[in-house]
């Protein structure tokens, strides 16, 4: 029972940290350091705006591969209400714009997002 408590008790502040203050952090480096901290996939030589949202439900379904660039105010859902979890993949070398969405299953029911 205590590690059910503790269990979300944990996961309850990785969400909290992840969402509300990582994307406010001022510092590249420190945002990346914190992201992963969090159990994110972050290649090397990434650059991670501020105010970006990553999806905090599950972290590890979110990868970012090395020498990317996400600009300010990204969003990256991995799953939707009463849906399931599909991982992103952001691919070696991308750039994604700012204010861009990242969502990793349409409405149509398509495959997996690969940027």
């Amino acid at each position: 029972m205590k590690i059910n408590i503790f269990n979300k008790m944990k996961r309850a502040l990785r969400k909290w940290f992840s969402a509300k203050i990582i994307p406010l952090m001022v510092l590249n480096g420190m945002r990346v350091f914190f992201y992963r901290l969090c159990g994110y996939q972050i290649g090397k030589n990434v650059f991670i705006g501020m105010r970006c949202y990553l999806d905090d439900l599950e972290p590890k379904m979110l990868v970012i591969e090395d020498n990317v660039t996400i600009s300010y105010g990204v969003f990256m859902a991995c799953h939707g209400k009463n849906q399931n979890h599909f991982p992103i993949t952001i691919k070696k070398g991308a750039y994604i714009g700012m204010r861009a969405s990242i969502i990793s299953k349409n409405s149509a029911g398509g495959g997996l997002l690969q940027a």
